[in-house]
């Protein structure tokens, strides 16, 4: 009879304690998404910024997105990324090609976030990706 009770106490703390693995790598695969997602919008909204006419609809858009991709960082950014991030939006209204190097190297931290690793002079081959200008 101890025995029985020993395996179902054993048995039901397997269950608790797969149960509670399994919730923290849950919980720890949804910020790594949210994360990688709004670091993606981010470089769209980006992207689709300076990509289009000032009084577009599509450049509205664009700065909708990235008002909402600033508001993920915030909540799922590394502390380095929203440190770098918050600084260069207090500094800088408009990204122009004074400032492509603090933001590629914002885009490098993000990519070191996410674990796309980090290689030798990542910030000029970034620049030269983005923004078609290498130093």
């Amino acid at each position: 009879m101890v025995s029985a009770a020993i395996t179902g106490i054993i048995g039901f703390a397997g269950v608790l304690i797969g149960a509670l693995l399994q919730r923290f790598w849950q919980h720890r695969k949804f910020l790594s998404d949210s994360k990688y997602e709004a670091y993606i919008l981010f470089l769209k909204s980006l992207a689709g910024s300076g990509a289009t006419k000032p009084d577009s609809e599509a450049r509205w858009l664009a700065v909708s997105g990235m008002i909402e991709a600033k508001s993920r960082i915030a909540l799922f950014g590394s502390v380095d990324v929203v440190a770098a991030l918050g600084r260069f939006s207090a500094d800088h209204q408009r990204v122009n090609s004074e400032n492509f190097d603090e933001l590629a190297r914002i885009i490098t931290l993000m990519r070191t976030d996410v674990g796309a690793g980090k290689i030798p002079d990542l910030d000029s081959h970034i620049r030269g990706l983005l923004f078609d200008v290498r130093r």
